[in-house]
């Protein structure tokens, strides 16, 4: 029996996860030991991170076909994930951890939120309403070659239903 496609993609998203979520945390150390304040060297860890995710959870993870709205949907998901991660990190550091045990922590507390928000603006089509197989956890939304899904509008519209006759049944 085939585990469910929601399944995969966790197991993915917590194989490519931890690997983005390790580079980010070096970055972040590095940035420390420049010299940096330690929500710049977030901030900086934080592009990186985010310029690495798209590439890895849209095409690894997620397995999604880029769209026009990736653009600003994928980078907006991380701008709610950079905030809530600057108040969890100002947080653990008020808490008197060391920036770079705050900065791991910020990072461990955002994975299920990134998981749930990169999935649902992945799978979503702007274009249409979201193809319910895909946000289900199965099948994936139609594209084309562009990859707005625009082109495909004509082959999965909704044929208005046959008009009947009121004639009486023989």
């Amino acid at each position: 029996m085939k585990a469910p496609r929601i399944w995969s993609e966790i197991f993915r998203y917590l194989m490519a996860g931890g690997v983005i979520t390790i580079a980010a945390h070096l970055i972040f150390l590095l940035g420390l030991r420049l010299g940096m304040q330690p929500q710049i060297a977030w901030a900086v860890s934080f592009a990186c991170g985010v310029v690495a995710g798209y590439v890895i959870h849209g095409r690894y993870v997620f397995r999604a076909t880029p769209r026009k709205h990736h653009w600003i949907s994928f980078p907006l998901t991380y701008l709610l994930r950079f905030a809530i991660g600057e108040l969890i990190l100002t947080f653990c550091m008020s808490l008197g951890l060391s920036a770079g045990w705050a900065g791991l922590w910020t990072n461990l507390a955002l994975a299920p939120i990134g998981f749930l928000l990169l999935r649902f603006v992945l799978h979503l089509n702007f274009d249409r309403k979201a193809d319910p197989d895909a946000l289900a956890g199965s099948g994936s939304a139609p594209t084309d070659a562009a990859g707005d899904g625009a082109a495909n509008d004509a082959e999965h519209a909704v044929e208005p239903p046959e008009r009947r006759s009121h004639s009486p049944a023989s």
